[in-house]
């Protein structure tokens, strides 16, 4: 069995309450998206996909849980739409990402609005609109965290793409540079959690591998991103 079915078989989880399948479809969706496997998203959000730009049937669900299904179809939009070329995907995608910050907001979820706004600044990157995308990303993390540094780091290494295709290679190495430091905190926190775990249950584990990039990663991502694999 592929690990992508073994991770769909969650669904199957009788105990799941109807709220918490729908938040589970989104996660694994989330984490498909992010590894360039968008058919696979695509089932994992089932029912709630309903194609291409198209809202999806939100309207009995609570309000976070709307926001955060229309944030990844808005997301799967956006980059199935790039994968397959498809015209207007990026400004059907901003609708999308849009009403999902705009919920975000309004419910004072600051980490997910930036998650939102992660997703927005791509579909400036792939519309040409450059200004813009470092604008949205910029603002993404304002509100952020301590504990929310694997987001901010996430963000950070869009913004360097945008500097790389602009040309701005220097500016571009700063901001790695500070990905990097802030992703080798997030993984710190990770393993400190981890530890204080395995010393409540007694158990013993092999000690998570810290992130160590190159600076040469710049140029790898900047080569995924043109063919929308990343």
């Amino acid at each position: 069995m592929k690990v992508t079915d073994s991770r769909l078989k969650q669904l199957d989880n009788p105990s799941l309450t109807a709220n918490e399948r729908i938040l589970l479809r989104c996660r694994l969706a989330a984490e498909f998206i992010h590894t360039g496997q968008y058919e696979t998203a695509r089932d994992a959000l089932g029912h709630l996909w309903q194609g291409i730009g198209e809202h999806p049937q939100v309207e009995t669900l609570k309000p976070p849980t709307a926001a955060e299904v229309i944030l990844q179809c808005g997301a799967l939009s956006s980059w199935f739409g790039k994968a397959q070329h498809i015209s207007g995907a990026q400004e059907r995608a901003k609708d999308l990402l849009s009403e999902a910050l705009r919920l975000f907001k309004s419910h004072g979820e600051d980490a997910k609005a930036a998650a939102a706004q992660y997703e927005l600044g791509m579909c400036y990157f792939w519309l040409g609109a450059y200004d813009e995308a470092r604008v949205v990303l910029d603002e993404a993390l304002k509100g952020l965290q301590e504990k929310d540094a694997e987001l901010k780091a996430k963000i950070l290494i869009r913004r360097t793409v945008v500097e790389i295709w602009t040309g701005r290679y220097h500016d571009a190495l700063k901001i790695l540079e500070e990905a990097e430091t802030l992703r080798r905190c997030a993984q710190g926190q990770m393993a400190r959690a981890e530890g204080s775990r395995l010393r409540q249950t007694g158990e013993r584990r092999k000690k998570p591998r810290l992130f160590r990039p190159r600076n040469h990663r710049i140029h790898r991502r900047h080569s995924s991103l043109r063919t929308g694999t990343a």
